[in-house]
């Protein structure tokens, strides 16, 4: 969402934002957080996209109100809570090494590695350049997404219809 979008924004509802992703926008700089525009939002965040898949720990930006709520409720379904990682994970933010250069560009290889080999092997799918994420649409000539979920488990993948 292009930030004159985001200063728009005046929601009526309560609004969650999944930044979990942001900062592996791949030819576009990084989007600002939507709770710079409205601050009740309430924003999600993860170190497991863009600094390593093995730190599996996430947070919460919301008024101080509702985190002391969730707080309040959390002992109550929480399984544990990782001291190390969470430890290592606050001095990578503090120090500001949660960019990771190399990643975006493997990412963006890997993306057109994909996009190459689609056009080559699969000339009638159209798949767009997506305007920076690691996500790929693809536009299928006809209604093929039932069959083309069965085929994958047979070769090790699963995919959504």
């Amino acid at each position: 969402m292009p930030t004159s979008v985001r200063q728009q924004l005046r929601l009526a509802c309560p609004t969650i934002v999944d930044e979990t992703i942001g900062d592996l926008a791949l030819d576009v700089p990084s989007p600002e957080p939507l709770a710079l525009h409205l601050p009740a939002a309430i924003s999600i965040g993860s170190v497991s996209k863009s600094v390593w898949g093995g730190l599996r720990l996430g947070w919460i930006r919301a008024l101080p109100s509702l985190l002391e709520r969730l707080e309040r409720a959390r002992p109550t379904t929480d399984l544990g809570t990782p001291v190390v990682e969470q430890l290592s994970t606050a001095v990578l933010l503090n120090e500001h090494q949660t960019r990771r250069p190399d990643t975006l560009q493997q990412l963006r290889s890997q993306r057109d590695a994909l996009r190459q080999a689609l056009a080559e092997h699969l000339p009638d799918i159209h798949a767009l350049q997506p305007a920076g994420g690691v996500r790929l649409w693809a536009t299928f000539p006809g209604p093929v997404s039932s069959r083309l979920a069965a085929m994958p488990p047979d070769h090790g993948v699963t995919i959504a219809a």
